[in-house]
């Protein structure tokens, strides 16, 4: 099991995969519903979110959970809310063989696994220097893998959002100190 670094006021990186690293969030509506849902997750008040990507076959998001929150209670519930929204979303599909790939729950139950068997990848962020270098990494994860030309051109990210803070409602908190920077 993965070491969960639960240190009360520090950010974090988390990276966690879909099943076998299928590319399972080219399908826009499963991007939108994962997004509804960590939106979700976000106003119950467990952790900031200060950035996200949807790729394809892996999701990043940089969050400080709040004071009694952990990692791994977080992480359990943004995968787990969801993954119960994508099943219903995969069964009411007409053609469910363009997800073939995805694995049957165990014996008698009905759905089919989203989500990589393990917790991911928790990198903490101890400085506000580490915190703006990851969210410029992540959110060129979209160009580097040739995707977009440049990251506020991705819809499923907060690069955009980051872009334009202000001018609209936003899915990511931004760092009080930040605010105070800029």
């Amino acid at each position: 099991m993965p070491t969960r670094y639960n240190e009360p006021g520090y950010a974090h990186m988390l990276t966690f995969s879909t099943y076998h690293h299928k590319n399972l969030f080219w399908d826009d509506e499963l991007a939108h519903l994962f997004l509804t849902h960590l939106e979700f997750e976000r106003n119950l008040g467990r952790f900031l979110l200060f950035a996200y990507v949807v790729m394809p076959d892996h999701v990043h998001l940089v969050l400080q959970p709040m004071a009694a929150e952990t990692i791994s209670g977080i992480l359990h519930g943004v995968k787990r809310g969801f993954s119960w929204q994508a099943n219903r979303y995969l069964k009411s599909l007409p053609d469910l063989r363009r997800f073939n790939e995805l694995l049957p729950m165990r014996r008698g139950e009905t759905g089919y696994r989203f989500w990589q068997v393990g917790g991911g990848y928790d990198r903490i962020i101890r400085s506000k220097e580490a915190l703006r270098k990851m969210i410029v990494y992540i959110h060129g994860n979209p160009v580097r893998k040739g995707m977009v030309q440049i990251p506020e051109e991705y819809p499923w990210s907060s690069a955009k959002e980051w872009a334009e803070f202000g001018t609209r409602q936003a899915l990511i908190d931004l760092p009080d100190w930040w605010k105070e920077s800029i």
